[in-house]
Formats: structure tokens, sequence, C-alpha cells
């Protein structure tokens, strides 16, 4: 239950965060493509008022009588009337035939004064959008033809009607608002099946997740069963160094590695011989040799499960001495991982103060002292000193604990660190 609350919640944010994201995007090209259209129009209409001069004087430019001249400059002053602010009418050599301009705006004057002429050289129509004191204007240039062969050119700013701005924008806003709300019920429709597969995930995932911790359960157990009669002594490692290192504040993954990585230390000991990890006395030199090929072989064992990459650490490293005389790479100081330097000293202390085959448990001050003998040497001395602190309560909580009690709060452990941290 805490899984998908906290999954549901993460997923809300992030649908609605993919709403906002995908609303500005779309959003903003479906409001230029609207402004564009709208653009269009407007200066189509623009377009067919300067188309409305007369042709017959169009084909005689440049007009050669002052009837002409008197007639361009009436039409000119007659498109000023209506929609166009200012507008000119040159022939085809460019030279000016006639203009008019309205004197009632002087900031759109001094604004056209500074706008300069630029003949299209293509003979195709050109036009700029600008506005002034937030009213738009277009500019245009339309070359003047007749019978397909241009003859002059027609420059005018007409005024967008303010009623029609108004039209652009609520059309804008509606095209807008209406694909928002599109997108916003097309999310609050898959929110519930997304909600319902990623359950139905979560619960495959966790199941095939605990099938994984049961069987890193089973390997670790049955390697320690065969190295000794119980497998308790996987359980207390496990949980001394879960505890040890919760007092260090690690990171969970930090923590769950080392979980994993302490249940399975021994995990390579599986390709051991029975005559030399079950023998008794001390190992010859040979013998000792084969025995520590454990390392790698555990090793090679998790390399082959992903989600046992982390344990690595623990595995390769937990027989590395501070001081580098350890196997199987000789490391020294904090060039040992953290975690097999926490195991290192866990692994010890459960050793010392747990009853074996071969020796019996040695009390809590003498297990200490045998350990502080150790310190710089076998041992991280500033990990040590913190062990320290804590060894007389975790052994009464851990060491003194039986094996139904160490497996429940490996659970809660287990639980703490691999499920719930998944997901936060």
């Amino acid at each position: 239950m805490f899984q998908e609350k906290n999954i549901s919640k993460q997923l809300l944010k992030r649908l609605i965060a993919l709403w906002f994201f995908a609303s500005t995007i779309v959003g903003g090209i479906v409001s230029y493509i609207e402004i564009e259209s709208i653009d269009n129009e407007v200066i189509e209409l623009s377009m067919r008022q300067a188309s409305s001069i007369d042709q017959g004087l169009v084909q005689r430019l440049p007009q050669k009588t002052m009837d002409d001249m008197v007639s361009l400059q009436e039409m000119v002053n007659r498109m000023i009337n209506n929609e166009f602010v200012a507008a000119e009418v040159y022939d085809k050599g460019l030279i000016h035939q006639a203009s008019a301009v309205r004197k009632d705006n002087k900031k759109l004057s001094d604004t056209l004064e500074k706008m300069q002429h630029q003949f299209p050289l293509d003979e195709k129509p050109h036009h700029e959008k600008f506005y002034v004191d937030e009213l738009m204007y277009i500019q245009i240039l339309v070359p003047l033809r007749h019978k397909n062969k241009v003859h002059g050119y027609f420059e005018g700013v007409y005024r967008v009607d303010q009623a029609a701005v108004d039209m652009i924008m609520s059309r804008v806003y509606h095209t807008l608002w209406v694909v928002l709300a599109v997108i916003l019920a097309t999310f609050i429709m898959l929110y519930p099946l997304i909600i319902y597969l990623n359950r139905q995930l979560i619960s495959f995932s966790n199941d095939l997740f605990k099938t994984n911790i049961e069987l890193m359960e089973v390997m670790g157990s049955a390697i320690a069963k065969r190295d000794s009669t119980t497998d308790s002594h996987n359980y207390r490692v496990t949980l001394y160094a879960l505890y040890f290192a919760e007092s260090l504040k690690l990171a969970p993954l930090q923590m769950s590695n080392l979980i994993a990585g302490s249940f399975l230390h021994d995990v390579g000991k599986i390709g051991i011989e029975d005559n030399i990890l079950k023998k008794n006395g001390k190992l010859d030199e040979k013998e000792f040799m084969r025995m520590k090929e454990h390392v790698l072989i555990g090793v090679d064992i998790v390399a082959k499960a992903d989600w046992l990459h982390g344990a690595r650490e623990v595995i390769e490293f937990h027989h590395e001495k501070y001081d580098g005389c350890g196997y199987m790479r000789g490391l020294s100081g904090e060039n040992i991982p953290m975690n097999a330097r926490i195991f290192a000293i866990v692994d010890v202390f459960d050793a010392l103060c747990s009853e074996r085959p071969y020796k019996k448990s040695l009390p809590l001050d003498v297990v200490v002292g045998m350990m502080a003998e150790e310190r710089g040497k076998h041992f991280d001395p500033e990990l040590l000193d913190s062990f320290f602190e804590l060894a007389p309560d975790l052994y009464k909580q851990i060491g003194q604990a039986d094996y139904m009690h160490l497996t429940r709060m490996l659970a809660v452990a287990v639980k703490k660190y691999f499920f719930n941290a998944r997901v936060e």
C-alpha cells in the first residue's frame, strides 16, 4: 500500500508536469498556426483592396497626361479614406507617381518615415506586420500588373480594424483552450488506466523481486550450513553490518548493497571441496590458496545477476586488511570499499562471539580486546572505535537472539531497503 500511494503521487506529479509541458508545446504550435492563418486572411484582404487600382491607369504608367495624374491621386486618396493609412504608387522604374498619408496619428507618421522602401526584385507581393500603440498594421508592396506584365508598384499600410484584432485573439484563445482541454481530458482518462497497469506492474515486480530475495537467502543459507552446522551466522553478520551502517548514516542504496553482500559474502565457498571447507585442523599452504579462491568464485556468481552487482564489494574485498596484508588484491586503507571495511569488523566479531564445531564462544570483553589488537592492522581504526561503542547493545539484540527472531529482523530490513527504497 505504501508503494502504491508513493508511486501514485509521483505519477500524478509527472502527469501534471507532462500536461503542462505538452500544453505549452502544443498550445504554442497551435497558436502560431492559428495566428499565421488569420494573418494570411488579413493580408489577403489588404491585397484585394490594393488590386482595386484602375488597370487602365496601371497600363499607362508612367502616365503622360494631367488627367491620369489627377485620377491616380484621387484613387490613392480614396484608399486612405478606407482602411489604408498610407498609399503610394510607383512606375516600373520605381519613380514616385502618387501618394497619400493620414496625418491624424503623429506616432504612426514618424514610424512610417523610418520604414525604408524595399521593392521586390522577384516581382512578387511582399508584406510586413508591425504595431503602433497596440494597433496592428500591415505594410504591403504589390507589383501592379496588366496582362501579366509589371507596369508599376503599389505600397500601402493597411490598418487592421480593432474588431478584426479582437476576432483574431478570440479565435486564438478559443482554439488554445480547446486544445488544452482535450489534452487535459486525455490525461484524466488515462490516469486510472495507468494507475491500474502500474499496480499490476508493481505486484509483478515485487513478486519477482521477492523471489530474488528468497533466492539470495537460500543461497546464503545453503553455503552457511555447508560451512558449519547453522546459517544463523549469515543473519547475524548481516544484521550487525546493517545496524552499524545505519549509525554511520549510509545512503539507502549502499545499505541494500551491504545487506546483499553480507548475506552472500561466502557464496563462493560452494565451489570449494569439502575436505578443505570442513577440515577441522589448520589448512596447509596449498589448501589455503585453494580456500582463498572462494572470493573469485563468489564474484563470478553474483556477476551473473545484475541486481546483485552492488553485493560484489563485500564479496570481493571482505578479506582485505587495513594494512594491506589481506587477499585477494592486497588493498589497504580507504582503498578498500566502505562496505567491505564494515563487514570485515562484524564478520570477525560474530566469529569470535559464536560457538563453532571447532571452537567455543568467547566473552564479549575478550572479543573486544582481541579485535582492539588488530586496530589499524586488520580493521579500519575509526570504524572499529565506532563499532565498539555499539557492540554491547548489538550483541544483546542480535548475538543472543534465536533463529526465528533473526529472520524476522532481517525481513524488516529487506522490506525497508529493497522494496520501499525502490519507489522513494
